[in-house]
C-alpha cells in the first residue's frame, strides 16, 4: 500500500492547455520520459471538457493562446470550478510585462517561455510535494 502512496504522489496527471501543438507535444514527451501524464488542450471548451471527464493534479494554462483565447479567464475559470486544483500560468511574454495580464501574487505561478527540461522538471516537483501534502 505504502509503494502504492509513493507512486502516485511521484507520478503526475496534468492538464496542459496551449494553442501551439508543437509545445504541447514537447511538453507531453518530457513529461512522459519522467513518468507523468499530459492531457493537452488546444482551446478554453476542450480543457473544460477534459477537466469534466478526468481528474488532473494539476493545470499548466498559457496566459494569452489567441486573440480569441484568454488564459488567464480560463485559470480563474478552472479555479472556481475545481477550487482544490492547482493552476500555473506559462507565458512568452518578458517577465516585467505580466502584470499586464497578472496580480503581482500570482508571478510565482508562472513557466517562462521558452523553456529547459529542467525548468518542467521544477515545476513538476513543486506539484508533487503539494499533490504529497493533499
Amino acid at each position: 500500500m505504502a509503494a502504492a502512496q509513493t507512486t502516485r504522489a511521484t507520478s503526475l496527471t496534468l492538464l496542459i492547455v496551449d494553442d501551439n501543438e508543437a509545445l504541447l507535444d514537447l511538453i507531453s514527451e518530457i513529461l512522459s520520459c519522467h513518468g507523468h501524464e499530459a492531457v493537452c488542450a488546444q482551446s478554453r471548451e476542450e480543457a473544460l471538457e477534459k477537466l469534466d471527464d478526468a481528474a488532473f493534479d494539476a493545470a499548466l494554462v498559457d496566459i494569452w493562446m489567441s486573440e480569441r483565447a484568454d488564459g488567464v479567464a480560463l485559470a480563474q475559470e478552472i479555479k472556481q470550478r475545481f477550487p482544490d486544483l492547482p493552476v500555473s500560468y506559462m507565458s512568452g511574454y518578458a517577465e516585467g510585462s505580466l502584470s499586464k495580464f497578472l496580480p503581482e501574487s500570482e508571478h510565482k505561478r508562472v513557466l517562462h517561455k521558452p523553456f529547459r527540461a529542467t525548468e518542467i522538471m521544477k515545476f513538476l516537483e513543486e506539484i508533487s510535494a503539494k499533490v504529497a501534502v493533499a
